[in-house]
């Protein structure tokens, strides 16, 4: 029986609380968020969700009705994108949403919040705007590292309707896609690590006037992906730290506050810790300080390379698991949703910011034909209005920056910083 007849057999099956059957010959998905992203319903409100942009830049200009056709069939073997959400008793859950995701225009801003009643309830949006495409995607259904796979998987499947060449997608019925790794990969070590240990105090944060409606600003900066792997080969740190270390420069210079640190909070891919075949949620993060003001930038990005490779560990993130794990299915799983709302709702409208900026570097990942850059956009919100986003594709690197208020001094630094670091490597040779 070949994989697009297995409509005609009756199956379902439970893994970690999903339950998955067949929809036009393909696994539907329904059942319960990963650990990770129960609480990001919650937390969202109208004005601001927890949504993250991946988006292609191409080099050519898109045949609109070709990419709807590519999206119709994408989605299709990636049945954990088409969901709606619903409400549980103790959380919110995912059902099978069968609706067509329809291709919009490409608004003015990113991220402006997905409105499930005009968007056929999915919960991702897809424009499209001359060469670019773009997909906003609420952070409950994958990260950011599965949302760029999804856009590979389209862009090639667009390529094919291009060409008029037959494209066969690998993801078909493997079951494993549908884990939640936070449960299967928990186990029942004794919990030594806190809730409070994920706490961060005296914090300094990114402060200006937000700019007017909805959304972000986008600002990108390309550079060749040669020239920051041929930097951080000859320091011997990681590419990751080399940006941390100047956005830690940057944000010492002009966040002018001497009594608080810097504190950057770079993503995790669990995936390279934990084996994982998952297209759900399955990422953490550390938390990266730093003070000192007088530090100069080569001693800032020895000190992030040294800082990820302490904090980085397998044996870290099983405790973090763990605590996820059973914070989830403990007591919280019978308590219902509408307390949950009613505390949890402002205690977050009210917190101080944990870090000064997020990271996220998803790294190299596979070529495909006709696309000129990737590009990453993170949420931002009311205490972190500036985030950053790195990937790298085709030969080129493409850090962007996410911004929601009007001052992006920030934002200029730590361009110039790396437009200067780079510049000098190359003289230097």
């Amino acid at each position: 029986m070949s994989p697009l007849d297995v409509s005609k057999v009756v199956d379902s099956f439970k893994l970690s609380g999903l339950e998955c059957g067949y929809y036009m010959g393909i696994k539907s998905y329904n059942g319960e968020l990963d650990h990770s992203a129960k609480y990001y319903p919650i937390i969202s409100r109208k004005d601001a969700q927890s949504i993250f942009c991946v988006e292609a830049r191409l080099s050519k200009d898109i045949n609109v009705n070709l990419m709807q056709k590519a999206l119709d069939e994408t989605l299709r073997f990636y049945p954990t994108f088409s969901v709606e959400l619903k409400r549980g008793y103790a959380w919110h859950r995912f059902a099978h949403n069968s609706r067509q995701l329809k291709i919009s225009d490409h608004t003015s801003r990113i991220m402006i919040p997905i409105l499930p009643k005009v968007n056929n309830k999915h919960l991702m949006r897809v424009s499209v705007s001359e060469k670019i495409v773009r997909l906003e995607i609420f952070h409950g259904v994958c990260d950011a590292n599965v949302g760029f796979e999804f856009l590979t998987a389209l862009i090639e499947k667009y390529n094919s309707l291009i060409e008029d060449k037959p494209y066969e997608y690998d993801i078909l019925n493997k079951s494993e896609h549908y884990e939640n790794s936070f449960a299967t990969k928990s186990n029942k070590d004794k919990l030594d690590m806190p809730l409070a240990s994920l706490l961060e105090k005296n914090v300094a944060t990114i402060k200006g006037e937000y700019i007017e409606g909805l959304g972000a600003e986008q600002y990108i900066k390309s550079f060749p992906m040669e020239s920051l792997t041929y930097y951080a080969k000859k320091h011997n740190v990681s590419i990751s730290a080399v940006i941390v270390g100047i956005l830690a420069k940057a944000s010492l210079k002009c966040i002018d506050d001497n009594s608080k640190k810097i504190v950057i909070m770079l993503p995790v891919d669990l995936r390279r810790l934990f084996p994982s075949a998952s297209k759900r949620n399955f990422v953490s993060f550390v938390r990266l300080r730093f003070e000192n003001k007088d530090t100069g930038l080569d001693t800032l990005i020895e000190q992030a390379n040294k800082k990820i490779k302490f904090q980085v560990t397998k044996e870290y993130f099983q405790k973090f698991i763990n605590l996820s794990h059973r914070t989830a299915t403990g007591i919280l799983k019978i308590i219902p949703l509408w307390f949950k709302e009613m505390i949890i709702k402002p205690t977050v409208k009210h917190a101080k910011s944990k870090h000064t900026v997020i990271f996220s570097n998803i790294g190299k990942v596979a070529d495909v034909k006709g696309v000129d850059e990737y590009v990453l956009n993170l949420n931002i919100s009311k205490n972190n209005p500036i985030n950053f986003g790195m990937v790298s594709i085709n030969g080129k690197t493409t850090l962007s920056a996410t911004s929601k208020i009007k001052n992006i001094e920030l934002i200029s630094e730590v361009f110039k910083i790396l437009d200067k670091t780079l510049n000098e490597e190359e003289h230097d040779d």
